[in-house]
C-alpha cells in the first residue's frame, strides 16, 4: 500500500469513529484548543525540533511578507520524510510517533502550536500534499454533522459563539499531489497577517546556540523577504562537557543526559535560561550554557515537579561544580570561580537546593587564586586588590601567601559580593617578610603608605639606616639637619 493510500485510509477510519459519535468530534476540538494555548511563543523552536528528530541536518526557515507564507523545509543523509504514524500523531492529539528515547519532541503536541498563526498549513513530503485549514475543517463538519438542527443543538449545549466550528483543524486533512524539489519535508504556513511581529520575533530569539544540543541538525538558514543569514552549530566557539547516568523510575531505569558548554570569556552570550535542548522559561544566568534531558510540561517551559527531575537537578550541581574546579591551571587564575557565579536565582531550582549547594561550594572549595600560586578556601585567603598590586609589581609574590591575585573590574565585582577578609587579617610574619625583602626606599615608602592607608595595626620597624638596615624602636634616630645652628 502507498503513503498516500495508508493516509487515506486513515482519514476514511477517522470519519468513521466520527460519525459514530459526534462527542469525540467535540472532545478533540477542546484538546487543541487547549494544546495551542500552552504552546504559543515557542512555534518555531517546536518545528525545529520536529526537524532535528527526522534526523535532518539543515533547515530552511522562509518568511515572505507579501504573499504571507511562513515555510519550514528539512533536509539531511539520513532524513526521515513523514511517516504514516507521524500524520497520526497530527490527526490525533497527545498520540505521538516520539515514543522512542532517541526523539527530544512530541510532533503532534508540537505542531499544534502553529495553528494559532495560521488561516491553513501544508504538509509537503513523500511526493503528496496534506492541507489543513478552517475552511476545509468547517466542511468536513458539515459533512459529519448533516443537519442544520443538530449542528444548532451542539452550539446550544457547548455555549458556542455564533460563528464557532467545534472541529479540530488538524483531525482531517485534505490530500493532494505534492512535489517538494530537493528537500525532504516541508511545512507551508499561510500566516494571519496580525501575527507577524510575533514570527518575526520568534525568527530574531532563533541564535547559533540553539543548535548546541540538538541531535541533527546542523544549520539553519533563515530567508526574510530574500534577505538570508546562515547559522551554524558553534562548535568551535564553545567547549562542551558531557555527563550522562540512569534514574531508577517506578522499578525501572531511565537515562539521562546533562551538558554544560562554555566558552574562554565564561560569557554565556545572552543565554541566560536552563535549556532541555531548546531553552526553556527557568533562568539560570550562570556564566555557561545548560542542558539537561529534563521532562517538562506541556508548555515545554517548566520543569515537572517529580521524582526524576530532581534527581537530575542534584547530578547537575555536582557536573557544574566538577566542572568549575577542572578549571584550575598550573597558573592559578579566577576561571573556576567566575564559573559558579550567578546573577539569578529561580524560584524552582531555589526549591529543589540548588544554590545551597553552589554556594556551599564557593564557600568550601578551594578555588581562590594567590599570588603565591595556590588556590586556597575562602575563610583562608586576603583580598586587597591594590597591595596585590604592589606585591606582584614588586616581585614579592613568594613572600606573602593566601593574598588574592589582582581582580580586574569584572572580578573586583565579584569579589565585594563574598565578604572577604581584608588587609588587616594578613599575618604579621608575611608583613615582615615583605619588609625584610624591601631594598629600594621609593618602594619602601609605598609600602609604608599601603601599612598606613589600611590602618594595619603597629608592631614591626619599618625604617632603614643607610645600610638599609631596619632601625628598631629602641634606638634613637637623628635626621640630617637642614640648616646650620648652635647649642649654647
Amino acid at each position: 500500500m502507498t503513503f498516500r493510500a495508508e493516509i487515506e485510509t486513515l482519514i476514511k477510519t477517522r470519519k468513521a469513529g466520527y460519525k459514530e459519535d459526534v462527542n469525540n468530534i467535540l472532545s478533540n476540538y477542546g484538546a487543541e484548543r487547549e494544546t495551542v494555548k500552552e504552546y504559543n511563543g515557542r512555534q518555531l523552536l517546536e518545528l525545529l525540533q520536529n526537524a532535528d528528530d527526522a534526523q535532518s541536518q539543515q533547515v530552511l526557515i522562509k518568511l515572505d511578507t507579501n504573499q504571507k507564507t511562513l515555510v519550514i523545509s528539512n533536509k539531511g543523509k539520513k532524513c526521515n520524510p513523514f511517516s504514516v504514524e507521524g500524520v497520526k500523531s497530527i490527526m490525533y492529539a497527545n498520540l505521538s510517533s516520539k515514543s522512542n528515547g532517541r526523539y527530544i519532541g512530541n510532533k503532534g503536541l508540537g505542531f499544534r502550536s502553529i495553528i494559532n498563526w495560521a488561516n491553513g498549513i501544508s504538509i509537503l513530503t513523500n511526493n503528496i500534499k496534506l492541507n489543513f485549514s478552517q475552511r476545509s475543517s468547517e466542511n468536513i463538519y458539515k459533512d459529519l454533522v448533516v443537519t442544520k438542527e443538530k449542528r444548532e443543538e451542539i452550539q446550544e449545549e457547548r455555549k458556542l459563539s455564533e460563528n464557532e466550528i467545534p472541529m479540530a483543524i488538524l483531525a482531517i486533512p485534505e490530500i493532494e499531489k505534492g512535489n517538494n524539489d530537493d528537500w525532504i519535508t516541508t511545512v507551508a504556513i499561510q500566516y494571519k497577517e496580525n501575527f507577524l511581529d510575533d514570527i518575526k520575533n520568534q525568527i530574531k530569539a532563533i541564535k547559533p546556540e540553539v543548535l548546541l544540543f540538538l541531535n541533527h541538525l546542523q544549520s539553519i538558514e533563515i530567508d526574510i523577504d530574500k534577505e538570508k543569514t546562515i547559522l551554524k552549530k558553534p562548535v568551535e566557539e564553545w567547549e562542551i562537557k558531557s555527563f550522562s547516568g540512569e534514574v531508577l523510575e517506578d522499578d525501572k531505569n531511565s537515562k539521562y543526559e546533562l551538558k554544560i558548554a562554555y566558552n574562554n570569556q565564561l560569557t554565556n552570550n545572552e543565554n541566560n535560561y536552563l535549556f532541555a535542548y531548546f531553552p526553556t522559561k527557568i533562568k539560570i544566568d550562570f556564566p555557561f550554557i545548560v542542558h539537561g534531558t529534563f521532562e517538562l510540561d506541556s508548555s515545554r517551559n517548566q520543569l515537572i515537579d517529580n521524582h526524576k527531575n530532581k534527581f537530575i537537578i542534584k547530578k547537575l550541581v555536582a557536573f557544574i561544580i566538577e566542572t568549575a574546579l577542572n578549571l584550575k591551571q598550573d597558573e592559578v587564575n579566577y576561571q573556576a570561580l567566575n564559573f559558579l557565579q550567578y546573577k539569578h536565582k529561580d524560584e524552582v531550582l531555589k526549591g529543589l537546593g540548588f544554590y545551597e549547594e553552589i554556594d556551599k561550594a564557593i564557600k568550601e572549595k578551594e578555588i581562590y587564586p594567590c599570588v603565591d600560586n595556590k588556590y586556597y578556601k575562602k575563610t583562608d585567603i586576603v583580598y586587597s586588590n591594590d597591595f596585590t598590586e604592589f606585591i606582584v609589581k614588586n616581585k614579592f609574590s613568594n613572600n606573602i601567601s593566601r593574598l588574592l591575585k589582582f581582580a580586574n573590574d569584572r572580578q573586583q565585582t565579584l569579589l565585594g559580593k563574598l565578604r572577604l577578609k581584608g588587609f588587616d587579617s594578613i599575618s604579621k610574619n608575611d608583613i615582615e617578610e615583605v619588609n625584610k625583602k624591601i631594598e629600594d626606599s621609593k618602594v619602601r615608602a609605598d609600602f609604608i603608605y599601603h601599612l598606613i592607608i589600611n590602618k594595619y595595626p603597629k608592631g614591626s620597624p619599618l625604617l632603614t639606616d643607610k645600610n638599609n638596615k631596619l632601625i628598631n624602636f629602641d634606638d634613637d634616630i637623628y635626621e640630617p639637619a637642614t640648616q646650620y645652628f648652635f647649642i649654647a
